[in-house]
């Protein structure tokens, strides 16, 4: 899915719970936490996962503010709670996600 600025609100919006992972495909740490996000999406179906790659969508990384990848931020109801930057344990985005319940 080709992803805009406008469709990202959609999807953030549509979910209960949404973590975002932005990232690039030269970045080792975001393929990573990639294969985490895979387990994790596997595992939690209430929670919607979204991966950006940054340099395929610029727009969106320069309007979240994003300086460093891989970033993850997690979204509420369409209202994002938390973000977190660099690489992560599961249990620790387990944790964060199960804060959002």
């Amino acid at each position: 899915m080709f992803m805009t600025i406008s469709n990202f609100t959609e999807l953030i919006n549509e979910n209960e719970i949404t973590i975002v992972k932005l990232g690039a495909d030269f970045c080792q740490p975001c393929k990573v936490l990639g294969r985490k996000i895979e387990s994790l999406e596997k595992e939690l179906s209430d929670v919607k996962f979204i991966d950006i790659d940054i340099e395929e969508e610029p727009e969106i990384a320069t309007s979240l503010n994003i300086r460093n990848i891989p970033v993850l931020l997690y979204y509420k109801n369409g209202e994002m709670k938390d973000m977190t930057v660099g690489m992560l344990p599961e249990q620790t985005i387990i944790d964060k996600i199960n804060a959002l319940r």
